[in-house]
């Protein structure tokens, strides 16, 4: 062959080599910084009374989005979706334990897009739930968080009051653990907090990459504003807390949905004063001040490293080529509602705060179109020039809104959250339960005429096409998450058991043998707050929970046992009972035959969703279970 061809071939080769190279110079870097439980709460969103000059100027040199939603509201679930783009359904994506890795395994991740792009891809604190989840296909290096974490106290006063405190919590592994204080006033430098350490190791990783001819894409998720309330103590003064106002509306829609629940995430942490000299009255006025206190100074610490890092990009000259997102993991309610945290499908809970900035991104504007966080990945990927398949993620793009943030991106954000799903649109807010066996409830919220989701106007006559007409988009939506088929390592073993045995007006007998030196935890557990059953140990003593319409019946062996047992747990019209191996170890009056079939999942060795007894979920039992049976009869 002719050596002109050869040469020929050769520079073809260098055209393309250039032509690859030129390519990876053109593209943008991406940081990504997640801000744990962060809501639109900063002065931009039209709260003056916050400290976020950073937060403030993020939002002039780029956009504010008003109205993004997450998929579900709880940390584990919404990270997961977001990060492959795929809708949650009740088994997928469930819950804040969820793996991506096991809901959706082979799923390409966002930072895995641009991995496999040629990026160099950091993980740095909280970007998944769990730190190794994907971790060798999403990142380029080992997922780096610091050795302390966001219940780290930082005060002599605080280590004095936790040698004596006696206030626990139980834990997944059904250890009691002694409760932190909810607020701490750090007497701590910025930098050396669990958050400074994550905003630390960020700008080291931006100067290091910005040497390198590869585009970087670097994730970074502070814990704060995330329950307990501890960041520094100058970030406290700006909010003295008698001035501070409380949420307008403290009462559940009415009338109130029958499956609308409640969060227990604030139970977890002592509820003392930021002095720790005493016990505050839980939901009192003076609790929902400091509540949001703790929240104001932990969002205000949350932009003080914001604006670290900003300054960082700015310094190495990169700030013209690096798309910046910032966003919050899902919403968070302050005493709206009389309640807190996430985990419910109220409507603060599922708007959370996002800004972009970068190149070829409009400047000082916002975003009123619906967006939605599986959006997110979709556009990320169409501005580094990343072609997707279009069939295997649920997100849009909005990479045309970037531009002209007027324009219109969708009519309604979904989110689903345990038996129920939600739709927001402009006007209207629409939740529908769908419990297991019983009528659908649902919640609608005309959002033009009542802006603090008072009245509930589901039912109503006037209200009767609007409702259709958002029942039937917010059905097309759950048909939408379900086309999407991912093979489910946990789900699947989930839905095997999913439905239980019929035991609605039936007597009940349930029959199980287990083995441990001192067993701890739930051996089975079939439906929720309102009906259900449990059989589970608490140090060694067996109980038996019946839920009744809500109404909690706990019987309660007097009698210890450990090692290998069989114990029999029985309900019928007259009395409930208690045996193990023959011998009655406790027994009572009958609360009655459960008068409806449990909603919810039937599960063995741990509790997941509502719990059915008095225990915090999952509540795993610590031994082995050998057999287990649930007999009913007619």
């Amino acid at each position: 062959m002719p050596k002109s061809f050869y040469k020929s071939l050769g520079f073809v080769f260098l055209l393309c080599l250039l032509a690859k190279l030129s390519l990876a110079n053109d593209r943008p870097n991406v940081l990504m910084i997640y801000v744990d439980d962060l809501r639109p709460m900063t002065r931009d969103y039209g709260h003056p009374q916050m400290q976020t000059p950073n937060f403030d100027r993020l939002a002039k040199s780029g956009l504010r989005f008003e109205n993004v939603y997450c998929q579900v509201p709880t940390c584990g679930a919404s990270r997961a979706s977001l990060m492959t783009s795929i809708y949650p359904t009740r088994l997928r994506f469930p819950d804040f334990l969820t793996w991506a890795e096991r809901d959706a395994p082979g799923r390409a991740t966002l930072p895995q897009r641009f991995k496999d792009s040629g990026y160099t891809t950091i993980s740095n604190g909280k970007i998944f739930h769990h730190q190794t989840d994907t971790q060798k296909r999403s990142w380029s290096e080992p997922a780096w968080r610091p050795e302390i974490n966001g219940r780290t106290y930082y005060n002599e006063a605080t280590a004095e009051f936790m040698e004596t405190q006696t206030d626990t919590r139980r834990l997944r592994n059904g250890k009691l653990q002694k409760k932190v204080p909810m607020f701490e006033p750090g007497l701590v430098d910025p930098m050396k907090t669990n958050d400074g350490l994550i905003a630390e190791k960020t700008m080291n990783d931006l100067e290091r990459l910005s040497k390198e001819k590869e585009p970087f894409f670097i994730a970074c998720g502070f814990a704060k504003p995330h329950m307990p309330f501890y960041s520094p103590a100058p970030t406290w003064t700006p909010y003295p807390v008698d001035g501070i106002e409380l949420a307008e509306f403290r009462e559940l829609p009415q009338p109130t949905p029958e499956s609308i629940r409640t969060v227990r995430e604030q139970f977890s942490y002592s509820f003392m004063t930021p002095d720790l000299k005493r016990q505050l009255e839980y939901n009192t006025p003076e609790f929902h001040r400091y509540m949001r206190q703790g929240y104001y100074a932990s969002v205000t610490h949350a932009d003080n490293l914001l604006g670290r890092i900003l300054d960082k990009l700015e310094e190495l000259q990169l700030d013209e080529k690096t798309i910046v997102i910032v966003l919050g993991d899902h919403g968070f309610l302050l005493g709206e509602h009389n309640e807190w945290a996430k985990n419910q499908l109220l409507h603060d809970a599922l708007r959370t705060a996002m800004w972009m900035k970068g190149p070829g991104i409009a400047q000082d504007a916002e975003v009123s179109s619906q967006v939605e966080f599986v959006d997110v990945y979709p556009t990320l990927c169409e501005l580094a020039s990343i072609e997707l398949p279009s069939r295997k993620i649920h997100g849009k793009s909005f990479a045309k809104v970037l531009q002209k943030p007027k324009a219109k991106h969708r009519d309604a954000a979904y989110t689903r959250f345990g038996i129920g799903d939600a739709l927001t649109t402009d006007d209207y807010f629409y939740v529908l339960w769908q419990p297991s066996g019983e009528k659908e409830n649902a919640l609608l919220i005309d959002r033009k005429q009542d802006p603090l989701f008072q009245s509930n106007l589901s039912g109503q006559e006037e209200y009767a096409a609007i409702e259709t007409q958002l029942h039937k988009q917010l059905l097309g939506k759950i048909r939408q998450a379900r086309q999407i088929k991912t093979t489910q390592k946990k789900a699947e073993q989930k839905a095997a058991q999913n439905n239980g045995p019929q035991v609605e007006q039936k007597p009940l007998r349930i029959q199980a043998t287990v083995e441990s030196q001192n067993p701890h935890g739930v051996v089975l557990a079939h439906g929720g707050y309102r009906f259900g059953y449990s059989l589970h140990f608490e140090e060694g003593f067996p109980v038996f929970s019946i839920r009744n319409d809500g109404k909690l019946t706990t019987l309660k062996s007097k009698e210890r046992l450990q090692g290998k047992v069989t114990i029999l747990a029985m309900l019928d019209a007259q009395k409930i009972t208690l045996q193990s191996d023959g011998k009655l170890l406790a027994q009572a009056p009958s609360p009655g035959l459960l008068l409806k079939q449990p909603v919810g999942k039937f599960t063995v060795g741990e509790d997941f969703g509502d719990a059915v007894g008095d225990y915090e979920g999952p509540h795993p039992f610590n031994g082995k279970i050998h057999q287990h049976r649930v007999i009913t009869k007619d």
